[in-house]
């Protein structure tokens, strides 16, 4: 009986469907033809590496899990987030990585060849990297906002000015305080930053200083992308190294203060009861998507520029950039954590007050910051370094899309000018990003933030587990790391990764969602933004920014079905029956048919 099977040639990075027919159900080795027209590369591992690592550490590591550990039990928190990065983020970033060195293809033609069933799935990533690419540009113009204020002043330590109200009070007038005291930080957050309205129904005015901070911001990174990866590989030299030495200045600077043993002694004692909390684990799950920067792809992207024999585990001696990129991230956010407490020890002991107290403010850094000696200097070397956290994810989220539009489009009769594309792309997502300026745009912000990025990363995330381990194969999977990298996992370590693919990662992930997607659909979980309470029709408006992305994946399958469909009676054997293979060089990609 011969069994007709599929082969995808790698032709220019077009794809020619070719069929062979083998003898016994085995196929026919096809010829492969390299392409005319050759993909850009790393200009070498540590490059790679960088880039990877300014990816997965960025503003979440700093901002965020510092807030989670205090919001979850303190160091009890670190438990399941320690647990969720080896059963989750640990996996998917091999599976990311592996996937996408191996067929050197960006998410959306990765899984159009790996999975014809599943082709909207990498757009799906790409939808959502174009949405949060949005605002996370945003967050990044406030960092740059906060930057200059470092230098002209910093207003925010002054009552008295402009934008102030009658109950503006400072750190120093800390013997003046009462129950209806406003800090001058947090009101020049508020009123001057962002110029916030009352509720995101009040959307009446723009705030040019912002638009300024943004259109800054995308100028940086289209400048940093312009000539794609041999112009942002040089730039992550900086961007992604120079942040940990501003860490560890502040690190030393902070752990001298007044008060911060007992920020430090708050940040890693264990609230043990908090553990067996079933939001703690979610929160440390998404936290884990969010630091590894997995579910967006940009890991896939940043890995198809790789060459195909280069590493990407670890073992022996041989540097394997996916768990030595998860443990650095990891340690980022303990690191990041450090400082922050030593701070808010330190803004505790000042005010007298209890540190629950002051971790609720939400300002406490630049409080901080402008009580030290040179407080220019340290408020500089803080926001330049939230800065240079948050520009290196940015450029994975803006190379994704770019990516995907230049293997669209490569061998079309248009002939692509890079910096042309990546100019128009910027000003487009900056044109968007305008909203964002107005005086109801952190409302905005926060309700994208909240639809459009967490639960797309976790369907994405669970449909990638799903395909390599129940549709490609597990043992495929394991072959490509051999052809890539000649080693293969030990029994040991292959049933681990085994279990966690096939039956931890997906249970845990499915649990989460169905928290995420039913809590927020049944109101169980209502979304705010300090006091304000975000009315029905916002939040629809959110899951529609959710379902732009995630619709992807079932019209992707409709699309993939309906031939299928039409032929099914004359060719039933197509639907069920098949092999898909990518060629790279003398290599292929097999997978079936679905």
């Amino acid at each position: 009986m011969k069994v007709m099977t599929t082969t995808l040639s790698l032709n220019s990075n077009n794809f020619e469907l070719r069929s062979h027919n083998g003898k016994n159900g085995k196929d026919m080795h096809p010829i492969a033809e390299p392409p005319k027209e050759s993909r850009d590369q790393w200009g070498g591992q540590i490059e790679f590496l960088l880039a990877c690592l300014g990816n997965a550490v960025g503003l979440g590591n700093c901002w965020r899990f510092p807030y989670l550990c205090y919001k979850n039990g303190g160091g009890a928190f670190l438990i399941p987030y320690i647990i969720c990065s080896f059963v989750i983020g640990l996996p998917l970033f091999l599976i990311e990585l592996s996937l996408g060195q191996y067929s050197s293809m960006g998410p959306a033609h990765l899984y159009a060849n790996l999975s014809p069933l599943f082709k909207g799935l990498g757009l799906t990533s790409i939808i959502s990297s174009m949405i949060v690419a949005v605002y996370y540009n945003m967050i990044i113009a406030w960092t740059l906002f906060y930057f200059v204020g470092s230098l002209v002043g910093q207003d925010w330590q002054h009552c008295g000015q402009h934008f102030n109200s009658l109950n503006c009070t400072t750190i120093n007038d800390k013997m003046n305080f009462t129950n209806y005291s406003i800090s001058s930080t947090e009101e020049y957050f508020n009123n001057y930053v962002l110029a916030k309205s009352d509720g995101l129904e009040i959307m009446n005015s723009m705030n040019w200083r912002l638009v300024g901070a943004l259109f800054a911001s995308w100028v940086i990174v289209v400048a940093a992308l312009i000539k794609g990866i041999q112009s942002s590989g040089k730039v992550v030299y900086f961007t992604a190294t120079f942040p940990y030495v501003i860490l560890v200045i502040l690190f030393i600077r902070g752990i001298t203060l007044d008060g911060a043993i007992d920020g430090l002694r708050y940040y890693v004692t264990p609230e043990w009861s908090r553990v067996k909390d079933p939001t703690v684990w979610r929160d440390a799950a998404v936290q884990v998507f969010y630091s590894f920067g997995i579910g967006g792809g940009g890991m896939i992207t940043y890995a198809s520029y790789n060459k195909f024999t280069d590493p990407v585990f670890v073992i022996k001696t041989k540097v394997r950039h996916s768990l030595l990129v998860g443990i650095g991230d990891f340690l980022t956010s303990i690191f990041c954590g450090s400082v922050v407490f030593a701070m808010i020890g330190y803004m505790a002991h000042a005010l007298n007050k209890p540190i629950d107290d002051i971790v609720q403010s939400g300002t406490v850094i630049p409080e901080g910051l402008s009580q030290m000696p040179l407080s220019i200097v340290w408020s500089m070397m803080f926001f330049a370094m939230l800065f240079l956290l948050g520009i290196d994810s940015q450029f994975a989220m803006v190379e994704t899309v770019i990516t995907y539009i230049f293997d669209l489009l490569r061998n079309s009769k248009y002939k692509l000018n890079k910096p042309a594309v990546v100019t128009i792309a910027g000003f487009i997502w900056f044109l968007c990003g305008l909203p964002l300026c107005t005086n109801a745009g952190v409302y905005i912000l926060n309700l994208m933030d909240t639809y459009a990025a967490g639960i797309p990363c976790l369907i994405v995330g669970l449909f990638e587990i799903f395909i390599v381990a129940y549709i490609y194969g597990i043992s495929n999977f394991f072959q490509d790391l051999k052809l890539m990298t000649g080693w293969m996992p030990s029994d040991i370590m292959r049933s681990h990764i085994i279990v966690m693919i096939t039956t931890c990662s997906p249970i845990a992930i499915a649990i989460i969602l169905y928290k995420d997607i039913f809590g927020l659909l049944y109101n169980e979980e209502v979304i705010t933004y300090g006091k304000y309470v975000y009315p029905s029709w916002a939040q629809w408006i959110g899951w529609s920014l959710a379902l732009i992305s995630v619709a992807a994946i079932p019209l992707g399958a409709i699309s993939h079905l309906t031939p299928f469909v039409q032929l099914f009676v004359v060719r039933k054997q197509d639907l069920f029956v098949g092999e898909t293979k990518i060629i790279r060089g003398n290599r292929s990609f097999k997978s079936g048919i679905y």
